[in-house]
């Protein structure tokens, strides 16, 4: 079984009835060479229509997605590992690693040279989260340690809400920028700057933790944060009731 015992035990009988058939048609095809992703795909998109999915199923999918890729596979191969991203995303499910995906692409030119070279794909794409962990760590810290990569480029959006590298991203934008930052933005900043560490300081109380990110007063910070934390808790019955008060208090329906 692809999720744990402990949490398909808190599960109601419906649901697990749901699970039992997506794990026994997993296993039909878990050792078939023909076409096993796809089929996975279609698999677990098909559950999820109807429930909401555990992360370890869209991380499970994700990894059996082949890393090697054809030159002219590329686009495809794009295409199908956004589709995961997106709807893992609306099932609460946020995978760090999914920014930036290693693979490699498969060509005539490679195996004649041996050709190591790696690439990094974004399966996120044009979707911004303002998340604590801060979505675009990967890319700052490896712009910054190794010469083959470009240095991630500070925008002022990366400076309006507290995350892990808040001030990090202040400096590489006075840095880079042609002029100062705008008081409006400066004001902000030094107001996000110490509420990241009184979250950080109080997350194993929910409660206390929810009072803090509506400080920031941006419903989209609100609602990343919380539902990334969700999707790796799916029985925080507390936070849920906490959460849905908020959704209906600002009308956030969807």
């Amino acid at each position: 079984m692809i999720i744990s015992k402990e949490f398909y035990d808190k599960c109601c009988p419906s649901y697990k009835k749901g699970i039992d058939e997506l794990e026994k048609k997993i296993a039909k095809i878990k050792h078939s060479d023909d076409d096993m992703a796809t089929k996975l795909c279609e698999i677990i998109m098909k559950f999820s229509n109807s429930y909401l999915t555990p992360r370890e199923y869209w991380k499970y999918l994700m990894q059996k997605i082949d890393k090697n890729v054809f030159m002219n596979d590329v686009e495809v191969w794009e295409k199908i590992c956004r589709k995961i991203a997106k709807r893992a995303l609306f099932h609460l499910c946020y995978i760090k690693e999914w920014n930036a995906i290693r693979y490699k692409i498969d060509s005539i030119i490679r195996v004649i040279f041996d050709d190591t070279s790696v690439y990094y794909f974004n399966a996120y794409a044009d979707t911004y989260l303002k998340l604590l962990i801060f979505q675009n760590d990967f890319y700052f810290e490896s712009g910054k340690h190794k010469s083959s990569f470009r240095k991630y480029v500070v925008k002022s959006r990366d400076l309006e809400y507290p995350h892990v590298r808040l001030e990090e991203c202040m400096k590489e934008y006075k840095k880079k920028s042609s002029r100062i930052p705008s008081a409006e933005l400066t004001t902000r900043y030094q107001k996000m700057k110490p509420l990241y560490h009184k979250i950080k300081a109080v997350e194993d109380n929910v409660e206390e933790w929810l009072i803090l990110l509506l400080e920031v007063d941006d419903v989209y910070f609100v609602v990343h944060n919380v539902e990334y934390l969700l999707g790796k808790s799916l029985f925080d019955i507390k936070l849920w009731k906490l959460y849905l008060t908020f959704l209906e208090k600002h009308g956030e329906y969807s």
